[in-house]
């Protein structure tokens, strides 16, 4: 996609495993002011993101295995970044020049900065570029990613997206995350329920785990530390941890009014 002398929002956009010879493969901005929220640009090359020229407002947007560099900048160059993530392209971070200006860098995952976390997609290409299929990869962050709730939710000439790609609730009691996908957008957000309304025991637990609550529960996922998912069996009061290899585990629980997390750990003799 090219953009030449305009002002532009391109907003939930996907591109992915496109070419471009001179340079841009997802998007080339050409002299203009661009505002650029939620887009998923993965597995394109030569570079995923071109700008000449131009004012780049870019927000919650998700660039990722792309061939060459997240953004390639020319002289003149304006950039404002917030809760972006640019992560596992060829070239880390972005490549700049020293026509460039970044008026704005705050809550962003860009590879190569200093403190700056794999971003834990659920399962991403396993190589950057067009030879790997970026349409088919799930690009959506695992609880456990550092992009969880990290973001700034002030919206004061942030140009903050109120939906993510996927039209989902962007910031939820206060918190958003980085990147173009909203993980927890299918929590309540009523207060959860007290301690005493919901026990989870015993912890450490061996075979399986009860739940002393009111309600019935509908649904039980237990996470391991790596991020891997399991869907457990349950009835009104119980679930089945027989199957699971011992670890630490978090427990993601819904009853017909709720949803809430609690963590036990399972052992095995």
């Amino acid at each position: 996609m090219s953009c030449y002398y305009s002002l532009s929002n391109i907003n939930a956009n996907r591109f992915h495993n496109n070419w471009a010879d001179i340079c841009g493969g997802g998007f080339y901005g050409y002299g203009g002011i661009f505002k650029i929220t939620n887009n998923l640009v993965t597995n394109n090359g030569r570079h995923a993101i071109k700008n000449t020229l131009s004012d780049f407002y870019m927000r919650n947007n998700t660039v990722a295995l792309n061939q060459g560099a997240a953004i390639y900048v020319e002289e003149g160059a304006l950039f404002n970044l917030a809760n972006n993530i640019f992560w596992g392209n060829e070239y880390a971070g972005i490549d700049t020049s020293v026509y460039t200006t970044v008026t704005l860098l705050t809550n962003n995952i860009i590879e190569s900065f200093p403190g700056a976390a794999d971003p834990l997609f659920i399962n991403p290409t396993v190589g950057f570029g067009i030879d790997y299929d970026g349409l088919s990869a799930d690009w959506t962050l695992n609880e456990f990613s550092p992009a969880f709730n990290a973001g700034t939710p002030d919206t004061t000439g942030l140009f903050i997206p109120i939906t993510d790609l996927d039209g989902h609730q962007r910031i939820i009691a206060d918190t958003i995350d980085m990147g173009c996908f909203e993980y927890d957008y299918g929590i309540s957000v009523d207060q959860p329920e007290s301690k005493e309304n919901l026990i989870v025991y015993p912890n450490p637990a061996r075979d399986v785990i009860y739940f002393n609550t009111r309600e019935i529960i509908e649904s039980v996922t237990a996470t391991d530390i790596s991020g891997k998912k399991f869907h457990l069996r349950s009835n009104r009061n119980s679930a089945d941890i027989r199957f699971l290899p011992a670890g630490i585990y978090e427990l993601k629980i819904r009853n017909q009014k709720k949803k809430f997390t609690e963590k036990i750990m399972l052992i095995k003799l």
